[in-house]
């Protein structure tokens, strides 16, 4: 009787362990993302819906590290701007793509995952093709809008 207490009582510190690591992890995610809701027209329609105005969501939406000036006030930085919205084959998540193209030549890719109609992240960012981590994003847009706001 003792035994089966002592592997008992093993297995539930093992499985705390292992909840707690794994939480750690998650916590570690450099995630943005907005609660879009007090400015979502579209609330009660499904985010994969054609309905759903995607790029809409995104340019209305901010950064959590600047909630002062909206991603579609940021971009405007750039002297071309390129967007794409689709439901993708292999994970059926919908993304929306940026590809903004800064007077200086550079290319920058940024895609989003809108994970429902309220929140998204930032999925995937690039530089001239180059990948880069989405960690230093909302600083590297803002940096670049202002020196296109001290330009003009």
């Amino acid at each position: 009787m003792k035994n089966i207490s002592i592997k008992t009582l093993l297995f539930f510190i093992l499985v705390f362990y292992i909840y707690s690591c794994s939480k750690e992890e998650v916590d570690k995610v450099s995630i943005q993302y907005v609660d879009y809701s007090s400015i979502n027209t579209n609330s009660k329609i499904n985010h994969k819906s054609i309905q759903y105005n995607a790029i809409d969501f995104i340019k209305q939406s901010y950064f959590t590290s600047y909630t002062n000036i909206s991603i579609g006030e940021l971009i405007t930085a750039f002297d071309d701007i390129e967007w794409d919205d689709f439901i993708a084959e292999d994970d059926y998540m919908r993304y929306i793509d940026l590809i903004g193209i800064s007077s200086d030549s550079n290319k920058y890719f940024f895609q989003f995952r809108i994970i429902d109609s309220n929140h998204w992240e930032l999925y995937a960012f690039e530089i001239n093709d180059k990948p880069y981590t989405v960690d230093g994003v909302a600083s590297t847009l803002y940096s670049i809008y202002e020196k296109n706001i001290d330009i003009k």
